[in-house]
């Protein structure tokens, strides 16, 4: 990604990831984290992110409930 402060960062992930995402991004909780570039540049920000389908987490609370816990 080009160099982009974090607020910028907020904006674009989301704009970039839905094309390697093959749901809607309103299914799914999208999350990033900056890393070191694979292509060491002054220009350029480093950034992983992590997508997850919305009904997994509501699957996981509900097991977690149904086991007691909060």
């Amino acid at each position: 990604m080009p160099k982009l402060s974090d607020k910028e960062l907020a904006t674009a992930v989301p704009s970039s990831a839905h094309k390697h995402i093959p749901f809607s991004l309103n299914e799914v909780m999208l999350s990033f984290v900056k890393v070191p570039p694979m292509v060491p540049s002054k220009d350029t920000t480093g950034v992983m992110f992590f997508a997850i389908h919305k009904d997994i987490i509501e699957e996981h609370r509900d097991l977690i409930s149904d086991c007691g816990m909060k």
